[in-house]
Order: C-alpha cells, then structure tokens, then sequence
C-alpha cells in the first residue's frame, strides 16, 4: 500500500513541467490548470483572514445602548438542580439594579451559586434597563473569527478543485476521443486484410 508521501510524490513528478517528448499539449495544460489552481488557492489565503477579521470584528460590538452596571441580589441564589456528575456555576436570581435613566428595576439576573442576599453581580441592560445577554468573551470572539476564515478558506479550496476537476473532465473526454480516432486509424489496415 502506497504512503501519503508516494502519492505526493508521484504527483509532483506527474504536474512539473519538463521537456519530456511524449507528453501531449493536454497533459501541459492540465500542468497548467493545476499551477493555476495552487495561484488562485493562495490568493485566497488574505481575503480569507480579512473575512475572518471583519466577522470577529462584527462579533465584537457591543450593541448601542448596552452596557454593565452593578446589581443587587435581593434574595439567597437557590442551588440549581443539575444532573448527576455536572456542577452548576450560574443560577437565576432576583435582583435590583438602576436603568440609566436613573429609575430602579427589579428582575431575574445569572448570578454565581451561593451567592447570598446584599451581593453584587455585574449584568449587561440595554437601553430601557431590562437584562440582555453579555457580549461575546475575547476567546468565543476569536473562534468566531477562525471559524470565518477557515469557512471561506475551505469554500475557496472547494471551488478551486471544483473547477479543476471540471476543466480535468473535459480534457479526459478530449483524450479519450482522440485515443478511439487512433485505435480506428490503427484498426483500418486490418479491417481491409480481412475483408479481401
């Protein structure tokens, strides 16, 4: 059984360019194709990781109006039931906090387990006050942004070899045909041995 490496190898020796008589103008222009393919995959490495960075930056606005305030846990954190071998971290619990047009507000909050009644915990309001989701941490920002690029990346890779292997089956078909015209050509002299 052959290795990665054979293959490679074998590739290599199959795609580089020589001076070889035997190889036909097809062959040269699948080198070509496949030179071309290697050029545009490449290109697309950098717009890649601009859409990768674009996406992480996208990611990591904070909504206009949203911002942390202070809040205070008016009741103890009940501990949440988990299943068997899991600990809970977070809880719901009831707090007060201030809106930023200066009123009070009281409401349901994630708080740490065992937190009791007078603790602070930051949340994240929007505009009118009311709890929303905490933006997105430095290390889900950056997968965001890796996951981005190696999507456009690998669609880039897709296409790429999408249109090779297109552009390859045209020259196979060409091939062929020309290799049936041959054995024809090859085939009439003794067609007509046979039928004197």
């Amino acid at each position: 059984m052959r290795s990665v490496s054979d293959w490679i190898m074998l590739r290599l020796r199959y795609y580089r360019p020589d001076g070889n008589p035997l190889r036909r103008v097809s062959d040269r222009l699948e080198t070509l194709a496949m030179a071309m393919a290697i050029a545009l995959f490449l290109i697309s490495i950098w717009p890649s990781i601009v859409v990768g960075r674009m996406a992480a930056d996208a990611h990591r606005r904070v909504p206009a109006g949203e911002h942390q305030v202070v809040a205070t846990i008016l009741t103890d954190v009940p501990t949440p039931s988990v299943p068997f071998g899991e600990t809970a971290t977070r809880a719901r619990a009831t707090a007060t906090w201030t809106t930023p047009a200066g009123g009070q507000r009281t409401g349901q909050v994630d708080a740490p387990v065992f937190a009791v009644k007078g603790d602070r915990v930051r949340v994240w309001i929007d505009a009118t006050g009311s709890p929303v989701t905490p933006p997105p941490g430095p290390s889900e920002i950056w997968l965001y942004g890796v996951c981005s690029t190696l999507f456009v990346l690998m669609s880039a890779a897709a296409l790429v070899c999408l249109l090779f292997a297109g552009f390859r089956w045209g020259l196979d078909r060409r091939r062929s045909a020309r290799w049936e015209n041959a054995w024809k050509l090859a085939n009439e002299p003794w067609r007509r041995r046979r039928s004197e």
